[in-house]
């Protein structure tokens, strides 16, 4: 008889191993999708909040561009010049400091924008004419809103073809908007539909407006350069409610997701 019993080999033996039951595999699938569901939620309004805070920034730097333009031009801000060929207020604001209403050698300044000129939430822009698809102005105001704030508004479509906003005649610039979120609805132009509009209003075939993006809101810059979110509730109070009631275009207000939908 062997008095030693042998030896197992420790490199040829097996160890079970016992692997997940298809019970704990759904278990834990369903607890990742539980805390994906719970976390998502928060991750996307932080995106949104980001993205706002971004276009809050944007504004701001459009807003110091238009008063260092109204600062070399007597404190007027031009948002059209069609005697010069100069449809939207971008285009004259990027031939600054080449010459107020003269592209003078920079013909193709208005096609070369910076970021800050677009809501970092909406859709690509038209590389040809970017200055048509930027934050939008409402250069058609009229009626009490208008005389409330000192008439800053001002247009000759005849001789000069000139529009803006003469600053020197403000009052309450802190309440008085001359950027917003804007978003084109309809247009002639089926590419066009979804991104921003330079221009606020509408016309036979195109129709622009405020958009409420930023979780219901929408960034404004004021007279005074300020920017602040804007809810739909300030915009049916007081003197704003006019800028839908006016003798001209009203203008229209449109919903977060569906833009089709207007208030």
């Amino acid at each position: 008889m062997n008095p030693y019993p042998p030896r197992r080999n420790f490199f040829c033996s097996r160890r079970k191993t016992r692997g997940f039951t298809l019970v704990e595999l759904l278990v834990t699938i369903a607890v990742i999708a539980i805390l994906a569901g719970m976390l998502l939620p928060a991750l996307n309004k932080a995106r949104e909040k980001g993205m706002a805070i971004q276009c809050v920034n944007n504004q701001k730097q459009c807003g110091t561009e238009v008063m260092m333009y109204a600062g070399e031009n007597g404190d007027f801000f031009s948002t059209r010049q069609f005697a010069k060929g100069f449809g939207t207020w971008a285009e004259e604001l990027r031939t600054f400091p080449f010459g107020p209403g003269n592209r003078g050698g920079n013909d193709q300044g208005y096609k070369v924008l910076p970021g800050s000129f677009f809501c970092p939430k909406i859709k690509e822009n038209d590389p040809e004419w970017p200055a048509s698809y930027t934050y939008g102005v409402y250069d058609d105001f009229g009626g009490t809103y208008e005389k409330y704030f000192g008439s800053p508004y001002v247009y000759e479509y005849t001789d000069k073809a000139f529009s803006g906003f003469d600053l020197k005649r403000l009052k309450n610039g802190s309440s008085y908007f001359l950027l917003t979120d804007s978003i084109t609805v309809a247009s002639s132009n089926a590419a066009a539909v979804g991104r921003q509009a330079a221009r606020l209003g509408w016309g036979s075939a195109n129709k622009f407006g405020i958009h409420l993006r930023h979780m219901g809101q929408t960034n404004m810059l004021f007279g005074d350069g300020h920017v602040q979110a804007v809810a739909f509730p300030a915009l049916q109070t007081g003197y704003h409610h006019d800028l839908r009631s006016a003798s001209k275009a009203p203008l229209e207000i449109y919903r977060r997701e569906d833009y089709k939908v207007s208030y």
